[in-house]
């Protein structure tokens, strides 16, 4: 099958270039552009929804999925052409995973209203954050340290202590 601006594709081979800047095989994105024989791909980082990565890719690397929705084209080409399409740049690392022990670092308001103070911890209930903010079950909150809460927390505010996996 031939592919085509605005097919969702995955990429169905690592290429060193791609894979230095954290763009994997079976990592999935949508065509944007075609140049000759080659395709700009805007690829989605799957540990952080939001995060994504532009690179041109052969035709041969990709494997075809479905079509972007009708409705949504005209929005993600003006995204695209409002982007600075970087060819260098790489998918922001995601060092928490799902299970993982964190603890809060910084007095945030938002995060204070529900009583969760700088070292008050609690686990990552998600396989991956959307735009850098991840899922947590915390059941040492609140100003007696007896509140169950489930929040979305921003990794720049936690740093991971340990993991129900070890």
């Amino acid at each position: 099958m031939k592919i085509k601006v605005f097919d969702l594709i995955t990429l169905n081979k690592d290429n060193e270039a791609l894979v230095s800047r954290g763009i994997k095989k079976d990592c999935s994105g949508v065509v944007v552009r075609k140049e000759n024989d080659k395709f700009l791909v805007m690829f989605h980082n799957g540990h952080n929804y939001g995060d994504h990565v532009f690179a041109w890719v052969e035709e041969d690397c990709l494997d075809y999925l479905g079509v972007f929705p009708d409705g949504y084209q005209a929005e993600l080409n003006a995204f695209v052409d409002d982007s600075k399409i970087d060819l260098e740049k790489c998918f922001t690392p995601c060092l928490v995973k799902e299970n993982d022990i964190i603890e809060i670092t910084e007095e945030v308001p938002e995060y204070i209203a529900e009583g969760l103070y700088p070292g008050v911890t609690g686990v990552v209930i998600s396989s991956y954050a959307i735009n850098g903010r991840w899922d947590v079950i915390f059941d040492n909150a609140g100003e007696e340290r007896n509140k169950f809460v489930q929040k979305v927390v921003a990794e720049k505010y936690f740093k991971v202590i340990g993991s129900l996996d070890d």
